[in-house]
C-alpha cells in the first residue's frame, strides 16, 4: 500500500465533492430574452457638449454618464425644431417639422389619430410613460396622453 498523505487526501477529496457538485447540480436557468429598457431623453436648451459623457469637465453629470456608459450613445442627431414644443413634437410622432401638426410652441394638440413611440412602444410590449414636460394643452379636442400612447405621465 502506498503511503497517502494527509494533505493529497484532503485535496482528493476536495476534488471528488467538486466533480459531484458538478456532475449532480442542475443545469444553469436559460437566459431571460427580453427586449432592452429604452430611455430617450429631450432637455430644453442642452447642447452636445453639456454633460460629461460628451465632454462637459466643469458640470458634473454622473447619472447620465453611468446611462451612457452602460447604454448606446448618439452623436449625429438634430433637434426637429429651434423651440421645446415641435421638437418634442417631431420625437414623439417621428415626423418631420413640416409634417408635424405642432410648428411652434402654440396651443396645439396632437390628435388620437396622430402616430406617436409611445403607441408603437405599447404595440412592441412595453410599458411606456413620460416624465417632465408635456406642453400641448387644449380643449378640443381634449388632450389625454393615454390616447397618444403613454400609461404614465408625471410632471417634474
Amino acid at each position: 500500500m502506498v503511503p497517502v498523505s494527509r494533505r493529497d487526501m484532503l485535496l482528493s477529496t476536495a476534488a471528488l465533492l467538486g466533480v459531484n457538485r458538478l456532475v449532480s447540480s442542475s443545469p444553469p436557468p436559460a437566459p431571460v430574452n427580453r427586449p432592452p429598457n429604452v430611455i430617450i431623453m429631450l432637455a430644453d436648451d442642452l447642447g452636445y457638449g453639456d454633460i460629461g459623457c460628451y465632454g462637459q469637465t466643469q458640470i458634473r453629470t454622473p447619472n447620465i454618464d453611468r446611462l451612457a456608459q452602460e447604454g448606446m450613445r448618439f452623436s449625429a442627431c438634430y433637434a426637429g425644431s429651434p423651440v421645446c414644443a415641435p421638437s418634442r413634437c417631431c420625437l414623439i410622432t417621428g415626423q418631420h417639422t413640416g409634417h408635424a401638426r405642432i410648428r411652434g410652441n402654440d396651443t396645439v394638440p396632437l390628435h388620437p389619430e396622430d402616430p406617436s413611440i409611445g403607441k408603437l412602444m405599447q404595440s412592441a410590449g412595453y410599458r411606456t410613460a413620460i416624465i417632465g414636460k408635456w406642453g400641448w394643452v387644449s380643449r378640443i379636442p381634449p388632450v389625454s396622453r393615454t390616447d397618444r400612447g403613454f400609461m404614465s405621465f408625471t410632471v417634474t
